[in-house]
């Protein structure tokens, strides 16, 4: 019998994690870990983040942190930097800086009195490293987001590029120069606004984050300056109306990776997730958006079984 599509999406973050743990003193590249997922490498980290409850990186590192403690207490002769680079981290003091910042003191100081002192984050961290999968309320949508699934065409699109895209002055900078081009080319009025990003916010450093701005064209319109011209592949995209502020934004994307897609019988493919928005943002405000959120997606595959 076919498995759901919950289930699979259940088998491959276990495959990840079946991985991470027996591998724990080795790096794990992004992109290494979203093979093993059978995931698409743009969307994996988001759908890792919504089953597990922590991102990829926070997620490797406590389980390094927590094995740490387990060696620290056996008490088998081995020195810290010894500890530090079994549990996979770079250097002792990669390994002191991380136990730091986790625990709130160096593992100089460990002590199993000092460790219940901070029993309150110890509960929150979760000791045992085999991980479960969050029980999800799939049925939960308390926005009322409904779904719609959109077969877009091919098309050209004329971009600017925004590089440190988390500044405000930077984004609407980027998005004044496409819109003044699209003005003066008389392709604006005709055209539809959309943003999509390459990069993921919670792992790329925030100066390297990426965000295009774009408009869809005609195929013998050409760019000029900034503004440059690529290819739109099209294909499946789901997504959801959002009318609201940036709260319900943030929502409506959480919701559709943690609550629809898992059970929806599709994955994300190898394309960027976008924002199609519906009025313009220099017109009718960035206090209130009106905007479909789209994922591009695939028919779900079966796991494949690893050799």
């Amino acid at each position: 019998m076919k498995p759901a599509s919950n289930e699979v999406y259940q088998q491959r973050i276990n495959a990840v994690i079946d991985h991470i743990n027996k591998h724990l003193d080795q790096p794990h590249s992004l992109e290494d870990l979203a093979t093993i997922s059978q995931f698409s490498k743009f969307h994996f980290h988001r759908v890792f983040k919504n089953f597990v409850g922590e991102t990829v990186l926070t997620f490797v590192k406590r389980l390094r942190l927590e094995r740490a403690i387990s060696l620290m207490r056996r008490g088998d002769g081995r020195t810290l930097t010894h500890i530090g680079l079994d549990c996979g981290f770079d250097s002792s003091s990669d390994f002191s800086r991380s136990f730091r910042q986790w625990f709130g003191f160096s593992p100089r100081e460990f002590s199993e009195e000092r460790l219940r002192e901070n029993s309150k984050i110890c509960q929150e961290l979760a000791a045992n490293i085999y991980y479960p999968l969050r029980n999800q309320d799939t049925s939960s949508n308390p926005d009322e987001f409904d779904v719609q699934l959109d077969q877009h065409s091919a098309s050209n699109l004329a971009y600017v590029r925004v590089f440190g895209a988390f500044s405000p002055e930077r984004v609407l900078n980027g998005l004044n120069q496409l819109l003044d081009w699209g003005r003066s080319k008389g392709v604006y009025s005709s055209s539809r606004l959309l943003s999509m990003s390459y990069d993921d916010m919670d792992t790329t450093p925030v100066d390297k984050y990426r965000l295009d701005w774009c408009l869809r064209i005609a195929d013998d319109v050409a760019g000029e300056g900034a503004v440059a011209t690529r290819r739109f592949d099209g294909g499946l995209y789901a997504s959801v109306l959002c009318e609201g502020d940036i709260k319900l934004l943030d929502r409506a994307w959480q919701w559709l990776y943690r609550n629809w897609l898992p059970d929806s019988g599709y994955e994300p493919d190898d394309r960027p997730a976008m924002e199609w928005y519906i009025t313009d943002p220099t017109e009718s405000g960035w206090e209130n958006f009106s905007m479909r959120c789209c994922i591009p997606i695939r028919s779900l595959q079966l796991v494949r079984q690893r050799i």
